[in-house]
């Protein structure tokens, strides 16, 4: 089953926002190219970044993936109910960042 999460959202580049906050806590420095099946994403839940691997793009900025874990230290695999495994679905803006 599919999860959808309330993810944090990221601001594009030349958006306005709140100013006070530092830079890296307002934007993300993505492509707005699609992304691909297959390809691991970047998300944030609750101020903390996860890795997710996209397994289905739904239309041209939905997507579902498999979450692979928190980052953080220690590694986590498990925050609020949302763990490795989970099948999530998100939206582009919640994108913070491509894998290489």
């Amino acid at each position: 089953m599919v999860e959808y999460p309330n993810f944090d959202k990221r601001e594009r580049y030349g958006s306005s926002g709140d100013w006070t906050a530092p830079v890296a806590a307002r934007f993300a420095s993505i492509s707005e190219d699609v992304a691909a099946e297959d390809r691991e994403v970047f998300l944030q839940y609750k101020a903390r970044r996860l890795r997710v691997r996209v397994t289905r793009v739904m239309y041209q900025n939905e997507y579902e993936g498999c979450v692979l874990g928190f980052e953080g230290v220690p590694p986590v695999v498990e925050m609020d109910g949302l763990q490795a495994g989970s099948m999530v679905g998100f939206h582009h803006e919640q994108i913070w960042g491509f894998a290489d």
